[in-house]
């Protein structure tokens, strides 16, 4: 049975997520606010879960085990959903960048936003001791303040790598683990090959990871210029040859319309571009 301090948190929970749908465009601090109500109601369903059942346990208590196991399904995918918002909210406000030049407030829905997420990982079960370390660590810096200040950027810069290292870690595992799990089932059921290809992105995709690893990289961008270091992160090291040409976005047919090997400036990406393709 639920207490009534239970309930309260989730009537806390349904209220924050009625303010928030009635904004038309809602600030990233709302979104936080959200989130951090959405991850204690979480919480509270996955404390339910691991009291386990007894083995005589009647269908009704099993059902209601399910429901609660949908429940905490949904509570993580909305979690995606707020910091996706947040994300793109900080983006249209000028992204890390604007960061430079602002107030240490504006540096906390950022923060705040990357330490929900990590809860969200922990309550998922990725490392929770790892996760909870860098919590600590975001907790520590965000209360120190002064980003703009070297010493601060740079101790902010090491724990946003190790958080960069977590995630990192995390998708190496799906991207180890869901393929073949994923091409044996696919065609045992007959799935479009595309489909069975295209399945561990789209499940990376939409995991709270990847919002994860987008906040992260935006707040790393900001705290290594703010270190003085350069805000370029390659991917993967090496040369290339070819005339330099700036482009506002990755497009196949812009690409195509060069007789020569080019090495391409963007302006934006949005991650969904087929490089090979282009």
């Amino acid at each position: 049975a639920m207490s009534s301090e239970d309930q309260q948190v989730i009537d806390f929970f349904l209220g924050q997520k009625a303010a928030l749908d009635s904004k038309q465009n809602p600030s990233p601090e709302d979104l936080v606010a959200t989130c951090h109500a959405l991850t204690s109601v979480r919480a509270l369903i996955m404390a339910g879960l691991n009291s386990g059942l007894r083995n005589d346990a009647p269908d009704a208590a099993l059902a209601m085990r399910q429901r609660w196991r949908l429940a905490e399904v949904k509570a993580e995918d909305y979690a995606f959903v707020l910091l996706s918002r947040l994300d793109n909210a900080l983006e249209q406000q000028g992204g890390g960048g604007a960061l430079l030049n602002a107030h240490d407030l504006a540096w906390a829905p950022v923060l705040g936003g990357l330490v929900l997420g990590l809860r969200h990982l922990g309550l998922g079960g990725l490392a929770p001791a790892e996760a909870m370390a860098i919590e600590a660590e975001l907790t520590s810096w965000q209360k120190e303040g002064n980003f703009r200040e070297r010493d601060n950027a740079l101790r902010l810069k090491a724990t946003l790598e190790r958080m960069q290292r977590f995630t990192e870690s995390y998708l190496e595992l799906l991207l180890k683990l869901l393929p073949p799990v994923a091409e044996s089932l696919g065609q045992a059921l007959g799935v479009a090959p595309y489909a069975i290809q295209t399945f561990t992105e789209a499940e990376i995709r939409a995991n709270v990871v990847f919002q994860v690893s987008k906040l992260t990289t935006l707040l790393l961008r900001a705290s290594r210029t703010a270190a003085g270091s350069s805000s370029w992160d390659p991917l993967v090291a090496g040369m290339a040859v070819g005339r330099l040409v700036e482009l506002q976005e990755l497009d196949p047919q812009a690409i195509a319309a060069f007789d020569e090997p080019v090495v391409v400036l963007l302006r934006s990406a949005s991650g969904d571009e087929e490089v090979t393709a282009s």
